[in-house]
């Protein structure tokens, strides 16, 4: 055989080894978007020109005062084109799509009969499909008609939850239910409107959090599963 063949030939079950590698691999893909996201946020924060709803005539984005919608809008609160816009719609898409890949997978990975893992991945997908829009005219409606489209994906991670055993991640997901009540009773009540920016920021971090340690206990798993040979 030739010399350059040689090189380049691998045994079989070395040629599976490094396809189960890369395998368990993509299921951090939630994980590494959810950093994205987060520094497309930073970025887009530092683009914004200024404007809340506490004083029009601000400059820059206020970490109290600022909604992550606010990063969206084509203008900014203060009158001015707002350049932030591009990089947040980028940053949206990026967690929507990191999103739906974690349900496909969680749904997979744990094991759910057939139809509830298909109800979980439909949910979930279907879901973050409409919350990618949440940047159009159309926003006030996506936002519940998103949460609800979720709910089957979000009851399916409990479920899934509580049957490996992950207690304190459970208990996590508990916690992020309470704190989105919090943001919706808010939102629709106006009651305390003012904390309601910096509600949802301690929101978004809860959830990625969660979601992100989720999805490292995923890749274990996975890992686990791979034959040594």
């Amino acid at each position: 055989m030739h010399p350059f063949l040689l090189q380049n030939h691998q045994p079989r079950h070395l040629t599976k080894q490094k396809a189960n590698q890369t395998g368990a691999t993509w299921v951090l893909a939630p994980f590494f978007g959810g950093i994205l996201f987060t520094m497309l946020y930073f970025t887009a924060a530092t683009l914004y020109p200024g404007g809340s709803q506490a004083n029009p005539s601000s400059n820059g984005f206020s970490w109290r005062h600022n909604y992550w919608c606010n990063l969206l809008n084509e203008n900014a609160m203060n009158g001015e084109i707002n350049p932030a816009r591009p990089v947040a719609i980028i940053g949206m898409i990026v967690l929507c799509i990191s999103l739906a890949i974690f349900w496909y997978q969680f749904a997979r990975i744990i094991k759910f009969e057939k139809n509830w893992e298909r109800i979980i991945q439909s949910s979930g997908i279907i879901s973050m499909a409409a919350a990618v829009f949440i940047f159009s005219r159309y926003h006030d409606v996506i936002i519940p008609v998103s949460g609800i489209l979720a709910i089957f994906a979000i009851a399916g991670t409990f479920l899934g939850l509580h049957k490996m055993g992950w207690t304190r991640l459970y208990r996590f997901g508990i916690f992020n239910l309470a704190l989105m009540a919090i943001n919706n009773f808010i939102y629709y009540t106006h009651h305390s409107i003012f904390l309601l920016p910096v509600v949802q920021k301690v929101t978004f971090l809860c959830v990625l959090t969660w979601i992100s340690i989720i999805d490292i206990r995923l890749y274990q798993l996975t890992a686990q599963r791979q034959p040594i040979s």
